[in-house]
Protein backbone atom coordinates (compact mmCIF):
# COMPACT_ATOMS: atom_id res chain seq x y z
CA UNK A 1 0.00 0.00 0.00
CA UNK A 2 0.92 3.39 -0.76
CA UNK A 3 2.41 5.63 2.02
CA UNK A 4 -0.16 8.37 1.00
CA UNK A 5 -3.19 5.89 2.11
CA UNK A 6 -1.83 5.88 5.97
CA UNK A 7 -0.46 9.68 6.03
CA UNK A 8 -1.04 11.32 9.52
CA UNK A 9 -3.07 14.36 7.52
CA UNK A 10 -5.40 11.44 5.90
CA UNK A 11 -5.28 10.06 9.68
CA UNK A 12 -6.69 13.42 10.84
CA UNK A 13 -9.11 13.66 8.13
CA UNK A 14 -10.27 10.85 8.43
CA UNK A 15 -10.62 10.72 12.32
CA UNK A 16 -12.45 14.52 12.01
CA UNK A 17 -14.63 13.35 9.56
CA UNK A 18 -15.80 9.90 11.83
CA UNK A 19 -15.93 12.33 14.88
CA UNK A 20 -18.57 14.59 13.21
CA UNK A 21 -20.53 11.61 11.97
CA UNK A 22 -20.97 10.00 15.19
CA UNK A 23 -21.29 13.23 16.70
CA UNK A 24 -25.07 13.18 15.05
CA UNK A 25 -25.78 9.87 16.05
CA UNK A 26 -25.00 10.47 19.97
CA UNK A 27 -23.26 13.97 20.22
CA UNK A 28 -22.87 12.86 24.72
CA UNK A 29 -20.69 10.06 23.22
CA UNK A 30 -18.22 12.67 21.54
CA UNK A 31 -18.32 15.99 23.57
CA UNK A 32 -18.84 16.61 27.76
CA UNK A 33 -20.87 19.57 27.41
CA UNK A 34 -22.09 21.72 24.45
CA UNK A 35 -20.07 24.10 25.10
CA UNK A 36 -17.26 21.74 23.97
CA UNK A 37 -18.92 21.72 20.43
CA UNK A 38 -18.18 25.90 20.16
CA UNK A 39 -15.31 25.18 20.99
CA UNK A 40 -14.18 22.61 18.49
CA UNK A 41 -11.79 23.95 15.69
CA UNK A 42 -12.77 20.88 13.21
CA UNK A 43 -16.36 21.86 12.97
CA UNK A 44 -18.26 23.54 10.67
CA UNK A 45 -20.55 26.77 12.43
CA UNK A 46 -22.97 24.68 10.15
CA UNK A 47 -21.72 21.12 11.58
CA UNK A 48 -22.01 22.59 15.14
CA UNK A 49 -25.36 23.73 15.01
CA UNK A 50 -26.30 20.70 13.52
CA UNK A 51 -25.07 18.94 16.26
CA UNK A 52 -26.16 20.95 19.21
CA UNK A 53 -29.62 20.67 17.48
CA UNK A 54 -29.54 17.38 17.83
CA UNK A 55 -28.40 17.38 21.34
CA UNK A 56 -31.22 19.40 22.24
CA UNK A 57 -33.33 17.30 20.46
CA UNK A 58 -32.59 14.48 22.26
CA UNK A 59 -32.60 16.33 25.71
CA UNK A 60 -36.38 17.53 24.70
CA UNK A 61 -37.32 13.79 24.56
CA UNK A 62 -35.28 12.24 26.92
CA UNK A 63 -36.33 14.76 29.69
CA UNK A 64 -39.54 13.16 29.96
CA UNK A 65 -38.36 9.44 29.52
CA UNK A 66 -35.95 7.64 31.18
CA UNK A 67 -33.37 5.69 29.09
CA UNK A 68 -32.27 2.21 29.38
CA UNK A 69 -28.21 3.51 30.88
CA UNK A 70 -28.73 6.95 31.61
CA UNK A 71 -27.61 7.85 35.31
CA UNK A 72 -30.76 9.38 37.22
CA UNK A 73 -28.49 12.39 38.38
CA UNK A 74 -27.75 13.82 34.93
CA UNK A 75 -28.62 17.38 34.50
CA UNK A 76 -30.64 18.67 32.25
CA UNK A 77 -28.70 20.19 29.16
CA UNK A 78 -31.25 22.13 27.52
CA UNK A 79 -30.15 25.76 29.25
CA UNK A 80 -26.42 24.48 28.37
CA UNK A 81 -27.89 23.90 24.81
CA UNK A 82 -29.43 27.41 24.26
CA UNK A 83 -26.33 29.25 25.72
CA UNK A 84 -24.38 27.27 23.06
CA UNK A 85 -26.49 28.16 20.18
CA UNK A 86 -26.61 31.73 21.33
CA UNK A 87 -22.66 31.78 21.02
CA UNK A 88 -22.74 30.19 17.77
CA UNK A 89 -25.32 32.70 16.71
CA UNK A 90 -23.38 35.94 18.56
CA UNK A 91 -20.67 34.99 16.48
CA UNK A 92 -22.01 34.92 13.31
CA UNK A 93 -23.79 38.25 13.83
CA UNK A 94 -20.48 40.09 15.04
CA UNK A 95 -18.75 38.62 11.50
CA UNK A 96 -21.65 40.20 9.81
CA UNK A 97 -21.26 43.32 11.06
CA UNK A 98 -17.50 43.47 11.26
CA UNK A 99 -17.68 42.31 7.10
CA UNK A 100 -20.33 44.95 6.37
CA UNK A 101 -18.35 47.76 8.43
CA UNK A 102 -15.09 46.17 6.39
CA UNK A 103 -17.40 46.80 2.71
CA UNK A 104 -18.50 50.42 3.73
CA UNK A 105 -15.12 51.51 4.70
CA UNK A 106 -13.74 49.70 1.53
CA UNK A 107 -16.07 51.99 -0.42
CA UNK A 108 -15.72 55.10 0.75
CA UNK A 109 -11.60 55.24 -0.14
Amino acid sequence: MSKELHSPQRCRMLNIRFEYQLAIIDPIFVFDNPSDVVKSTTLTRAQKIQILSIWEYDGRGAKGDVKIGTPPDRHNPLPDLHSALKVINDMLDLEHELLTKHRGAAASH
